[in-house]
């Protein structure tokens, strides 16, 4: 009997890890939140994607900062993200072959209590893959929640 044999396709070819790669964070998530919510929880999703044509052999962690007025809710949010001390969060991706990406969902319970409230919130690789030849995609840019009124 084949019954043991394993196909072609779920034997995974092995990592190309040499030459160079480009990794990408990008950052979407709550815009707006009501002043009269009885529920006053944002969430953002940072995503890396490696753009290859490398594969990014190691696990590294995208780092999420605000400018205040949130607080991190772990319980409820992605299991590989955790509060730093500096209350910053990061998450772990492990590692991603040429064209793959991976996605964490964080959320937080927003303070944000006047019509003028922003809270600014930013995705960044932290420790990147020193064959990743473009750094300045590493950042999200700054995604900004208002408080909707």
């Amino acid at each position: 009997s084949n019954s043991t044999m394993q196909s072609a396709s779920s034997v995974s070819s092995p990592w190309n890890t040499s030459g160079s790669l480009d990794v990408s964070v990008s950052l979407t998530g709550s815009k707006t939140l009501p002043v009269e919510a009885a529920s006053r929880i944002v969430y953002y999703t940072a995503t890396l994607k490696n753009h290859g044509p490398a594969d990014m052999s190691q696990a590294v962690f995208v780092r999420i900062i605000n400018s205040g007025n949130m607080v991190f809710l772990p319980e409820q949010s992605d299991s590989s993200c955790f509060a730093e001390e500096d209350g910053d969060v990061s998450c772990a991706i492990n590692r991603l072959r040429s064209g793959e990406s991976e996605s964490v969902t964080v959320k937080y319970e927003s303070y944000l209590m006047n019509c003028s409230d922003t809270n600014h919130v930013v995705a960044f690789l932290q420790d990147a893959p020193s064959n990743d030849t473009n750094a300045i995609n590493n950042d999200s840019g700054s995604w900004t929640t208002t408080s909707g009124c």
